[in-house]
């Protein structure tokens, strides 16, 4: 197709007479009809020539529809005329004149004669900006150069062209040089997100990065930053995209808009590909470490429980809101003594806590390995966790750990003897006492070295034990006891904050399908009963043991002693003695039962009916992000103390700088952010200090092109 002007000629007679639409008018030779009070069409077969504003704008081979099409498309781009006016005019339906402007979009105008023929390459968007210059915006003549012929000549241009390259055109195509945005205070996290994302973004780059489907304008990269920004400015799940300004948010993640609920839905699945979620999260905790966002030597671990009430016939686990069983996942996070998160596992609600607390452990020495850290690992978790086993294969990993014991005996107050004065994360001091001693762990090789607690100010007590005094003793300090158990109260926060700040508990969109036979191994109930029932058969024979034992000191200290054996068949040990035996025969059974029971069996085989699973493969990338989003947060919250003096609203004053609105600049070899001063001189004194800071670690934008960004406020 050609688009060029009409040579100069006299204007034609523009009071035209009314009729059917064009598209159905018979080609005469000549008709004029006025679609509009400023567009004309005149047919002059086999052409047909479009003027606006009494000037020639372009003319099209009316024996080919897809020039039309291809016509009408541009003219709908013009926005003189409504979709609905210019489908009554041309004849067409309004969907259709919809449905041209949104191929168009996608694949330019080769999408416009063969729909199913949009490229499905990853430069999809550049290849649209790589068509001739009508293709682009610049097409939308401003009214001044609709009024000047001679400095809007199209040249004749071919439309299979090779598309340009990622490299010659830029993603970003902007509205004007100035966009007000109410959302580019998000990009202040930029200095951080470049930053930490970098190994990220380097391992998708081997991995598919676009749907196939016709809606490719956003790459993985993109669609990461999106879900990272959304997280941050409170928007949790794609149904929130809908109050969202998309042409407004573009410019945060180097787009000319940004996407919209559908969009991101169609994209969801590609977060579910085989293996991203791994990868990414080994990256993610390795560039943690490497970046000192995380202190490593001290691991809380603790689990989350997330209730589901659908449909599906998922497994169950302990609910503490309801204190009892309820249908949903566990999601186990891994945290420093800060409370910021390593990391988060999801499995299913069933999972034993013991079981993932090794698993995590062994995990996170690895990596500590990787990363060269020789300092040694120390993980804390709660009572859910309280196992034997567990503490016996972490002995053997070389893994130090810290709990408190279950079923302990008060003791008075005077038995404390010594005190510790340790200060909380807000500030506050709190006064512990405590007493060392020997702890007996039944299962366990031997005692370990215990802390019996006592908290004055609530009246309460609790016994820490922990296995430091043989693996790490230079750590087994009662001081570094007490604050790494209590510090556990950090991780608590954290997730009291995160249901609110990250929305941790939601999951966009549910993964289920039907569990596997030999999917999910658990302990064995039944063997679990038999071993519960041998401990109690082994304690009353050891305790009868014992008595049978002393039989013969107890004749010794008889005051009249009849023969030994008329004493020893009495009533009274006689029974003694059968007990022993009926204990003996009855230990034998019971082990032998315990021996031919498998130790796991299939969860779905507890069940009569079948049972389904959740899949994470997608949620585990979509948490990952917020993961992400939550240190970004805290590293611009890290900075921003440097000037801000009160602790009290310094996460206000951090919200307040994120949700500040403003005006994005476009330029050459920079971009200027100017973001709305804050009202008050306190903050906005301390909003300038951080500005500069960030402006001193370079930051760029959030996508491909790397563009320096330079911030400041609109009253500067």
């Amino acid at each position: 197709m050609s688009l060029f002007p009409l040579p100069n000629c006299e204007d034609p007679p523009f009071e035209g007479f009314s009729g059917p639409p064009i598209r159905k008018r018979l080609p005469l030779n000549y008709w004029v009809a006025r679609i509009h009070s400023r567009i004309t069409v005149v047919n002059i077969y086999p052409k047909r020539h479009i003027y606006i504003d009494k000037r020639i704008w372009l003319s099209y081979d009316l024996r080919k529809s897809e020039e039309e099409r291809f016509a009408v498309t541009l003219l709908a781009n013009q926005k003189i005329m409504t979709q609905g006016e210019l489908a009554e005019a041309f004849g067409y339906n309004r969907r259709t004149i919809e449905r041209f402007l949104h191929l168009y979009r996608k694949g330019g105008f080769k999408a416009l004669i063969d729909p199913s023929a949009l490229p499905d390459d990853e430069e999809t968007e550049t290849e649209l900006k790589s068509e001739p210059q009508i293709d682009q915006p610049s097409l939308n003549f401003s009214q001044e150069a609709i009024a000047e012929p001679s400095s809007t000549v199209l040249a004749e241009q071919s439309f299979s062209a090779a598309p340009a390259t990622a490299e010659d055109t830029p993603e970003l195509l902007p509205h004007g040089p100035v966009v007000q945005s109410r959302y580019v205070g998000l990009l202040l996290i930029a200095p951080f997100y470049n930053q930490l994302m970098a190994p990220l973004l380097c391992c998708i780059n081997n991995l598919d990065e676009q749907l196939h489907s016709p809606w490719k304008q956003y790459r993985m990269d993109n669609m990461m930053a999106v879900i990272i920004t959304f997280t941050i400015n409170g928007t949790y799940c794609p149904e929130q995209a809908k109050s969202m300004f998309p042409d407004e948010f573009g410019v945060v993640i180097g787009k000319e808009r940004g996407p919209c609920c559908k969009t991101i839905r169609r994209f969801l699945p590609a977060f579910a590909q085989e293996g991203l979620a791994e990868e990414l999260e080994e990256c993610l905790l390795q560039r943690l470490i490497e970046l000192n966002y995380v202190e490593i030597g001290l691991v809380h671990v603790d689990g989350h429980f997330v209730p589901y009430f659908g449909q599906y016939q998922v497994g169950k686990g302990y609910w503490p809101q309801r204190q009892g069983p309820a249908k949903g996942f566990e999601q186990f996070w891994a945290t420093d003594h800060r409370g910021r998160p390593l990391f988060c596992h999801l499995d299913q609600a069933f999972m034993a806590f013991p079981t993932m607390v090794e698993r995590i452990a062994n995990y996170i020495k690895s990596h500590m390995e990787k990363a060269g850290v020789t300092e040694p690992l120390i993980v804390v978790f709660d009572r859910g966790a309280y196992s034997a086993s567990l503490f016996s294969k972490l002995d053997t990993a070389g893994i130090g750990w810290i709990t408190y014991k279950k079923n302990i005996t008060y003791q008075k107050d005077s038995f404390f003897t010594h005190q510790v004065q340790l200060m909380r994360h807000n500030g506050k001091l709190f006064t512990t006492l405590y007493e060392p001693q020997q702890v007996t762990i039944k299962g366990y090789r031997d005692d370990v070295y215990g802390l019996a607690l006592y908290d004055p100010k609530r009246n309460t007590q609790a016994l820490l034990i922990t296995n430091l005094d043989r693996l790490f003793p230079e750590s087994c300090d009662p001081m570094l006891l007490i604050g790494g158990l209590k510090d556990r109260w950090a991780e608590e926060n954290f997730f009291k904050n995160a249901r609110i700040g990250e929305d941790i508990d939601h999951l966009m969109g549910y993964d289920i399908s039907p569990m596997g036979d030999e999917e999910y191994l658990v302990p064995n109930p039944e063997r679990e009963k038999a071993l519960q029932r041998l401990h109690r058969i082994e304690e009353r024979h050891e305790k009868v043991s014992r008595r049978i034992e002393n039989l013969s000191q107890e004749y010794q200290q008889l005051k009249r002693k009849p023969s030994y054996e008329r004493w020893i068949n009495s009533n009274k040990n006689k029974k003694l003695l059968a007990e022993h035996q009926a204990l003996a025969n009855e230990l034998g059974k019971l082990r032998d039962a315990v021996a031919q029971q498998p130790a796991f069996i299939p969860y779905n085989k507890l069940k009569e009916k079948e049972l389904d699973a959740f899949r994470f493969h997608r949620h585990r990338v979509i948490m990952l992000l917020k993961i992400v989003a939550h240190h970004l947060k805290c590293q611009l919250k890290e900075l921003a103390g440097q000037y801000f003096d009160d602790p009290r609203e310094l996460p206000k004053f951090v919200d307040m700088m994120l949700y500040a609105g403003g005006t994005y600049e476009f330029g050459e070899e920079r971009d200027i952010v100017r973001l709305t001063p804050p009202p008050v001189k306190k903050f906005r004194d301390a909003a300038r200090s951080l500005l500069n800071a960030i402006n001193n670690r370079q930051p760029c934008s959030l996508d491909r092109r790397q563009k320096p960004i330079f911030f400041g406020f609109k009253d500067d």
